[in-house]
């Protein structure tokens, strides 16, 4: 996987952070830049950190797998993908309503950092088996879910929670495109 690919990825892992961090960004009564950055800095942390250790877990199974590695690939991207759309259209608004109007303290941001990043942790594991250079894949997506999740802080501050929806749904759709090309790719029905 090249560059774009590495991109694309990294902004679809960064989906669930970032429509977190819209909700988190609504809980503020006033714009706090120092809260937003922890809360970037939390996310972004965490995404890149589960990669991580999706990827060492995923080396480990490489030699028993390789021969059909593009379709664990393609199923654990789909799987990631459609939960985040199912999510995204399962929601209940009371909920989310009341997430927005409650204060997030350090530790709930920290546990929800870890909780979001897991689908990072499963794109990880899907790192031994395609040709992929980690340390660029594992920086990228720690530094696009920071910045994604400081600009939806600030967006979902000054706009709606509107927007965590739509996030939710692009990221799945992208996760999803991305492993299909993987699979397609690799069974040599696009050569792009």
């Amino acid at each position: 996987m090249g560059f774009v690919g590495i991109l694309l990825l990294s902004f679809g892992l960064a989906m669930d952070s970032s429509a977190v961090s819209a909700c988190e960004g609504l809980a503020m009564p006033k714009y706090n830049a120092k809260l937003a950055a922890t809360i970037a800095l939390s996310y972004g942390g965490a995404e890149g950190l589960m990669a991580f250790l999706g990827w060492l877990l995923g080396s480990q199974f490489y030699s028993l797998i390789s021969s059909f590695d593009h379709w664990v690939v393609f199923i654990l991207l789909s799987i990631i993908g459609g939960k985040m759309i199912w999510d995204a259209f399962h929601e209940d608004p009371a909920d989310q309503a009341k997430a927005s109007s409650e204060h997030f303290s350090p530790q709930e941001i920290i546990l929800l950092s870890i909780v979001t990043s897991v689908d990072a942790l499963a794109a990880g594991v899907s790192f031994a088996f395609i040709k992929i250079n980690v340390p660029l894949a594992v920086a990228m997506i720690a530094i696009v879910s920071a910045g994604c999740s400081f600009g939806s802080t600030l967006i979902g501050h000054f706009i709606s929670a509107k927007f965590g929806r739509a996030a939710e749904v692009a990221g799945g759709v992208i996760l999803f495109l991305i492993g299909l090309y993987v699979l397609l790719h690799d069974l040599g029905v696009v050569a792009f």
